[in-house]
């Protein structure tokens, strides 16, 4: 009986030894709050699409060759385009083209109902911005609207959510509009970007580069203009001025087009 009472006793003091340990750890694992301390409430970090452009070439590849390898597994495709939808859709679009004339139905069939759901998002939008310009507006309001519907015919044009026709009138609406746009507010220089990228789209050269121009002269950062012209000086064949523009991205911090700089100075 003594031995059994012992050997209890040491069960119990074992117990309690394991119980005050845990209570250790969790007392250091979660420390309790000083009295009176507040707890902040954050909100849920948001999608920043710039931040898009942090990512490597090797990255984007990848995410590229994984959904357009054909061998890798439906299901896993599948979601993969699902968490596509997190994404801007001028980011994702090159992919879900390439992605429709995939022999998988559902994978071929999500990228379409993928790109049409954007397209009559963009063209649902259209359709109210047209119906305030029949209102009476002030300048103001009107340059608004005029703006605002340059940015989504682009939209289509950039993201290629329309084809054909449709593609070319959305080139010419978004053009007009912006012209519009500028004659209530002419050192818009976003507007100049906007109208300098159709143009180059269009393949006018000479009118792309001297919109562009335009647009840092209205004091649109020069950064985000200056790889439009580095390619417009590559299609003449002026090399040097390639160079030029190239040279001028900022060295920290590293420029997305870092490498094709350090390419064209070596």
């Amino acid at each position: 009986m003594r031995a059994l009472r012992a050997t209890r006793a040491a069960a119990r003091s074992a117990a309690d030894a394991i119980a005050r340990l845990a209570a250790r750890l969790r007392a250091f694992a979660f420390p309790r709050l000083d009295e009176g301390a507040l707890i902040a409430l954050v909100r849920e970090p948001q999608f920043a699409p710039h931040l898009l452009a942090t990512l490597s070439y090797a990255q984007e590849h990848q995410v590229k060759e994984g959904l357009l390898n054909r061998q890798a597994a439906v299901g896993r495709r599948v979601t993969a385009l699902v968490a596509m939808q997190t994404m801007p859709v001028r980011a994702a679009s090159p992919i879900l083209h390439a992605l429709l004339n995939d022999p998988a139905d559902d994978v071929r069939l999500l990228a379409y109902g993928m790109l049409d759901k954007s397209e009559k998002r963009v063209t649902q939008q259209i359709v109210v911005e047209r119906a305030r310009l029949a209102r009476r507006l002030s300048d103001d309001e009107r340059y608004r609207v005029d703006k605002t519907l340059a940015e989504l015919y682009c939209e289509l044009v950039y993201a290629r959510l329309v084809e054909g026709d449709v593609y070319r009138n959305a080139l010419e609406q978004g053009d007009a509009h912006a012209v519009c746009a500028l004659r209530h507010q002419p050192l818009d220089g976003a507007l100049w970007r906007l109208r300098g990228r159709l143009a180059f789209e269009t393949g006018r050269l000479d009118d792309a580069d001297a919109m562009l121009k335009k647009a840092i002269d209205c004091g649109f950062p020069r950064v985000r203009v200056l790889p439009y012209l580095a390619e417009i000086a590559y299609l003449r064949h002026d090399y040097a001025a390639v160079r030029r523009c190239l040279d001028d991205l900022p060295a920290v911090p590293p420029h997305r087009l870092a490498p094709i700089a350090d390419y064209w100075n070596t």
